[in-house]
C-alpha cells in the first residue's frame, strides 16, 4: 500500500468516522435524520425540509432567522463533540499530551458535521438559487456560517479557559514523547512495548490534524502515568457535562421567556436543539453505564411511563373554558343512544335549527334560493391558505351572493382554522380586513415556532406551568402557545367563547358551523357548534325504527352539558378539531371513562359525512323552500388514485411481510372513496336535479419545483403556488361555472 494512502487509512479523523460507524449508530442516526428531512426525503408532504430551508423569525425569513439556526447547527454539533468526546476519547490515549486535547477531538471529529453542513448550503442553493433569488440565498448562507462560527468560538472559548492537559498536572511537556524507557530486554521487552502501544493507540493512527489543520504523527505516552492520562479525560469529561447541564438550565429559562416573541425561535431551530438534546442523554446514559445502557435506557423509559401515568404527575391538555373540578360524564353506548333517540331533546333543538333556516331564507334575495353549504378540507395552513383564496375568487365572480346564500359551513384542521377567521372578517366591523394583505398574511402566518420551541424548553422541562383562563387554571403547553399565536395572527378576533355566536348564527348574521373533531376511543365525530344539535348524532332513520343504530356523532352539548358546551374557546374547539397527533396533544373531557379528541381528518377529511347528515335532518325543509343544494367543496391535497404496479416492482420476501398493513398507507385514498361514496348518496336523497356540486381541488403539478405541504409553517414560495393555482384553467373553468348556475354572470 502506497505510504500516502497508508497515512489517509491511518489518519485520525478518518479512523474517527470509521469508529462512529462501528459504535454511534444511535448518535448518527440523529444526524442521518436531519440530513434527509433537509433533503426532503422525510415528511415532504408535510413540509418538513421547509423548517429548515424557510425559517421564520419574527414574521420574517432572513439572516436573523438564518443566524439562529446555524447557532442551533453549532450547538448540534458541539453536542456531538461532547458526547462522543465522554465516549471515545480515552482510547487515544495521545490525546491527553496534546495542548487543548477537546480542540484536537473537534477539528478531528468535523468530517461528519462538514460533510452534513455543506449538503444544508446546497439544499439551500436548489431551495433559492435555482429560482434566481440571490439575495435571499446570501442572507441563509451568511447567516448561516456567522451562526455556526458564533456558536463554535464561545464553545471553544470556554474549554479553552476551563480545560485541562497533562502539563497541568506534571508541570512540563516532554521534548520527545515517543522515547519509551523500558528495563526487560529482548523479546519480552519487545512484547511489553507492543502492549504498551496497544492499549493507548488501539486503533493504530499514525496522524491528527493539529490546531492550524496541519498533520502531526502520533507520538507514544507510554512514558506517562495512566492515572495522569486519565486525570486529564476526567476532568475534561466533567467540564463537557457541566456545559450540557448548564445548557439545559437555559432552555428552562428561556421556558419561561416563551411568551415574548423575541424568544420564539424558528421551528427547526427547536429540532435541531432537541436532537442535540437526545445525542447528549444519549451519551451520558452511555458513559455512565457502558456494557449496561440498553437495560438502564429501557428501564428509565418504562419508568418515566409508569410514572406520568400517575395522577401526581400526569399531564393532559384540556378543553380552555370547561370546568373540569365537576364529576365526569358518564362516557357509554347506552348513554349516547339515551341521548340519541331522546325525542323531545331532539325535536326542541331541529325546531331551533328550522327557525335559524327561516331566519336565512328571509335574508335571500332570490325567492327560490338554493341551499349553499361549504366544504373544506384539512392540510395544515396551506388548505386554510387555499380556501380563503377560493372564495375570494367566487365572492368576486358572484358579487358577494355566494356568501350571503352560504347556510352551512363543515370541514377539518388548517381549511376550518380559515373559514373560522373568513366568517369572522364578513362581520361588518372587520370588513376592511377581508381578502387584504393583512388578511392573507393573518390566516398564514407561522403557527409551528411556538409549538416547536414549546416541546423542547417547556413541555420537557417545565411540565407543570400553569396558565389561568377565565375561571379555570390548565397546565401550559404546546397548545396553549399554539392558541395564543393563533389569536395573536388573527388580530384576536376569535378570542371568544362558543356561546358570543350563537345570537349571529341564530340571526343567519353568520352561516352556520360546525366542527366535528374525531374521538380517540371509538372513532366517533365529536359535534361542537354554538347551537343545540342532538339530531347530529344518528340518522333520522336510526330514530324512527325499532332497529337500534349506535350514534357516530356525539353532540358536546348533550353530552357535557350546555353551560359547559357555552363556556368552551371558539379558538380551542378550532384546535381541537385541527390537533394533528404528537404536533398537537390529545384534548382530554371531563367524562369516565377519559374521553380524548383529535383531529376531524381522521374520519372526515372534506367535511361531507357532517354536511350529508345535517342534509339527512332537513331534507323535508330544503325541498320546500329551496330550489335545491349547492355544496362548494374546497379541498388542498385532494387523494390522487392509483395502484402500484407490483409486476414492474416485485416483492420480495420480508416486504411482503407488510403488506397486509398496506391499506393503512392509503389512508386517504379510503376517506376519499367514502366521500365520493357520500356524495353519490346525497345525489339519491335529494334528486339529481337538486344537489349541484362545485370541486376546487388543489393539486400539484408534476413538474412543480415546489408543492404547497401540509404544516402549521409556510413559505412565500407556497403561497405564490397557491396563489396561482387559482388562475389555472380548470379552477376558473369552475368559477365561472358556479357564477352562470347562480344567475350572477348574466346580471353583471
Amino acid at each position: 500500500m502506497p505510504p500516502l494512502l497508508r497515512n489517509i487509512i491511518r489518519s485520525f479523523p478518518l479512523q474517527l468516522l470509521l469508529l462512529h460507524l462501528r459504535k454511534n449508530l444511535m448518535l448518527l442516526l440523529w444526524w442521518m435524520i436531519f440530513t434527509l428531512t433537509v433533503l426532503g426525503f422525510i415528511a415532504p408532504d408535510l413540509g418538513a425540509q421547509y423548517l429548515f430551508l424557510d425559517p421564520e423569525y419574527l414574521g420574517r425569513t432572513g439572516f436573523w432567522s438564518f443566524l439562529l439556526m446555524g447557532l442551533a447547527f453549532g450547538f448540534y454539533v458541539m453536542s456531538w463533540n461532547l458526547s462522543t468526546y465522554l465516549l471515545l476519547a480515552n482510547k487515544f490515549e495521545f490525546l491527553a499530551c496534546l495542548a487543548r486535547p477537546f480542540l484536537k477531538w473537534c477539528i478531528n471529529n468535523a468530517l461528519l458535521p462538514l460533510a452534513i453542513f455543506f449538503t444544508y448550503l446546497v439544499s439551500l442553493y436548489r431551495f433559492y438559487g435555482v429560482n434566481g433569488n440571490w439575495s435571499q440565498l446570501l442572507a441563509a448562507w451568511g447567516g448561516l456560517l456567522v451562526g455556526l462560527v458564533l456558536s463554535l468560538i464561545l464553545y471553544m472559548l470556554y474549554f479553552y479557559l476551563t480545560n485541562r492537559d497533562v502539563y497541568y498536572y506534571t508541570g512540563h511537556r516532554p521534548i520527545a514523547p515517543n522515547r519509551v524507557v523500558l528495563e526487560p530486554f529482548g523479546r519480552q521487552r519487545g512484547l511489553m512495548l507492543a502492549e504498551r502501544r496497544q492499549r493507548e493507540n488501539p486503533y493504530n493512527v499514525k496522524t491528527y490534524l493539529g490546531g492550524k489543520l496541519r498533520p502531526h504523527l502520533v507520538r507514544s505516552v507510554a512514558h506517562y502515568d495512566r492515572s495522569t492520562l486519565e486525570a486529564v479525560f476526567r476532568q475534561n469529561h466533567w467540564n463537557a457535562l457541566f456545559l450540557q447541564f448548564g445548557t439545559i438550565f437555559f432552555l428552562v429559562i428561556l421556558g419561561l421567556l416563551i411568551d415574548q416573541p423575541v424568544f420564539q425561535f424558528p421551528a427547526g431551530c427547536s429540532i435541531l436543539v432537541l436532537l442535540s438534546l437526545l445525542t447528549f442523554f444519549v451519551g451520558v446514559i452511555h458513559y455512565w453505564f457502558s456494557e449496561w445502557r440498553f437495560v438502564i435506557l429501557t428501564v428509565f423509559l418504562i419508568g418515566i411511563n409508569w410514572v406520568t401515568s400517575l395522577d401526581t404527575f400526569k399531564r393532559s391538555n384540556y378543553a380552555y373554558g370547561i370546568s373540569y373540578d365537576q364529576s365526569p360524564v358518564t362516557y357509554s353506548d347506552e348513554n349516547l343512544l339515551k341521548i340519541a333517540t331522546d325525542t323531545d331533546r331532539v325535536r326542541q333543538d331541529s325546531l331551533a335549527t328550522i327557525e335559524l333556516l327561516n331566519n336565512w331564507r328571509k335574508k335571500q334575495s332570490s325567492e327560490c334560493p338554493q341551499f349553499t353549504l361549504v366544504c373544506t378540507s384539512g392540510g395544515g395552513l396551506s388548505a386554510a391558505y387555499w380556501s380563503t383564496r377560493v372564495m375570494a375568487e367566487l365572492e368576486k365572480a358572484t358579487n358577494g351572493e355566494l356568501w350571503q346564500q352560504t347556510a352551512l359551513m363543515t370541514g377539518a384542521s388548517g381549511g376550518m382554522l380559515g373559514m373560522a377567521y373568513l366568517r369572522e372578517l364578513h362581520q361588518p366591523e372587520n370588513r376592511e380586513m377581508l381578502y387584504s394583505d393583512e388578511h392573507y398574511r393573518g390566516v398564514s402566518s407561522d403557527l409551528l415556532n411556538p409549538i416547536a420551541f414549546s416541546i423542547v424548553s417547556n413541555d420537557i422541562f417545565l411540565p407543570f406551568t400553569e396558565v389561568k383562563i377565565g375561571d379555570e387554571t390548565y397546565l401550559r403547553d404546546r397548545a396553549y402557545n399554539f392558541e395564543r399565536q393563533f389569536i395573536k395572527n388573527t388580530a384576536g378576533l376569535m378570542d371568544l367563547p362558543l356561546s358570543a355566536y350563537r345570537e349571529a348564527e341564530r340571526k343567519a348574521e353568520l352561516p352556520l358551523m360546525i366542527l366535528t373533531p374525531a374521538i380517540v376511543n371509538d372513532g366517533r365525530l365529536l359535534a361542537i357548534s354554538a347551537q343545540n344539535i342532538s339530531y347530529l348524532m344518528t340518522s333520522p332513520v336510526g330514530r324512527l325504527t325499532s332497529t337500534e343504530l349506535s350514534p357516530d356523532f356525539v353532540d358536546l352539548g348533550s353530552l357535557l352539558g350546555y353551560e359547559q358546551r357555552d363556556s368552551l374557546r371558539f379558538t380551542t374547539a378550532l384546535r381541537m378539531n385541527a390537533t394533528y397527533p404528537y404536533i398537537l396533544p390529545f384534548v382530554q373531557l371531563p367524562t369516565q371513562p377519559v374521553v380524548r379528541i383529535m383531529d376531524a381528518g381522521y374520519r372526515d377529511n372534506y367535511g361531507v359525512l357532517t354536511a350529508a347528515r345535517f342534509l339527512q335532518n332537513f331534507a323535508p325543509w330544503i325541498e320546500a323552500n329551496t330550489c335545491g343544494v349547492t355544496m362548494v367543496q374546497i379541498s388542498a391535497f385532494k387523494q390522487r388514485y392509483g395502484a402500484r404496479q407490483d409486476e414492474e416492482n416485485p416483492e420480495g420476501l420480508i416486504e411482503s411481510l407488510f403488506g397486509p398493513v398496506g391499506l393503512a398507507n392509503n389512508f386517504f385514498n379510503v376517506q376519499s372513496f367514502e366521500q365520493d361514496n357520500t356524495l353519490a348518496y346525497l345525489y339519491d336523497l335529494l334528486g339529481q336535479d337538486n344537489f349541484h356540486l362545485f370541486r376546487f381541488n388543489y393539486l400539484p403539478r408534476d413538474e412543480a419545483p415546489l408543492r404547497a405541504a401540509i404544516s402549521f409553517h409556510m413559505t412565500e414560495a407556497e403561497r405564490r403556488e397557491l396563489s396561482e393555482a387559482m388562475s389555472r384553467k380548470e379552477h376558473q373553468e369552475e368559477v365561472q361555472r358556479l357564477s352562470r348556475f347562480l344567475g350572477i354572470e348574466g346580471r353583471k
